[in-house]
């Protein structure tokens, strides 16, 4: 019982520090930043931190996988439900996936577009496109004996434009996507 109490624990002031991480992040930006920064705001030693974390990369990695997470997920339900062969059907379909991994309404979403986020953005823009990749690598919708490492280069490559150009339509991407697949 004791045990089991104190993981409970634990994992609670784990999760107390990366909202802690992420509310910095969402209200002052990360660059610039500090361990002491989220600590100070949780009224605890700085020490505790690193009980629970390397260093403050390691707890903005935490606070990125739930969107990693959600990520993987829609595109786990995505690759089910598309038809092989049908690569604009896929695109049509995926595409969405990266638009909302980036640039969502919530808080965080618009905290990451400012130019103090930027490392934490290109972060989570690696980290979804790894994971996409090796999706879509598995996947015969989008042509026969892709790579992961050249579904990589094509998702990174699109978060980027998606980023830098938020205007694009989805049948813009889509056709930009299915130039690079001929």
């Amino acid at each position: 019982m004791q045990a089991k109490r104190s993981t409970k624990r634990r994992d609670e002031r784990r999760a107390q520090i990366v909202r802690a991480v992420r509310e910095l992040i969402v209200e002052r930006g990360y660059a610039g930043a500090g361990v002491k920064d989220v600590m100070d705001g949780l009224g605890v030693a700085r020490s505790l931190f690193y009980h629970y974390f390397d260093d403050l990369d390691a707890a903005v990695d935490a606070v990125l996988d739930e969107r990693v997470k959600a990520a993987r997920e829609r595109a786990r339900t995505w690759r089910e439900g598309i038809v092989s062969g049908d690569t604009r059907g896929a695109l049509s379909s995926g595409l969405p996936i990266l638009r909302e991994a980036l640039l969502g309404e919530d808080d965080l979403s618009l905290a990451l577009r400012r130019p103090g986020n930027a490392a934490v953005l290109m972060r989570l823009r690696e980290r979804i496109s790894r994971e996409l990749a090796r999706l879509l690598a598995q996947t015969d919708a989008l042509g026969r004996g892709r790579s992961e490492d050249g579904m990589y280069v094509l998702v990174y490559g699109l978060m980027a434009l998606i980023c830098a150009k938020p205007e694009l339509t989805a049948l813009q991407l889509e056709e930009l996507a299915a130039g690079l697949l001929v």
